[in-house]
């Protein structure tokens, strides 16, 4: 049954066990927010991966990337 639950759903519920209503909830709202966050940063840098001209790249680079 837990397998069909939404994660998000099961986060709450996990905070409201550890905290009060009030603090699970602040949370909750905090995580939402950093979850959002890490998105745009993932998006972000996937512009700017996709954005690299491999030949203009200093080695070190390359390395890093993995461009080869």
């Amino acid at each position: 049954m837990l397998e069909f639950i939404n994660p998000l759903v099961l986060l709450y519920r996990y905070l409201v066990n550890l905290y009060t209503p009030p603090e699970a909830e602040q949370a909750y709202r905090a995580l939402l927010q950093k979850l959002e966050e890490l998105t745009h940063l993932s998006q972000g840098l996937l512009r700017i991966y996709h954005g690299l001209n491999a030949s203009e790249m200093d080695p070190l680079l390359h390395e890093l990337f993995d461009l080869t």
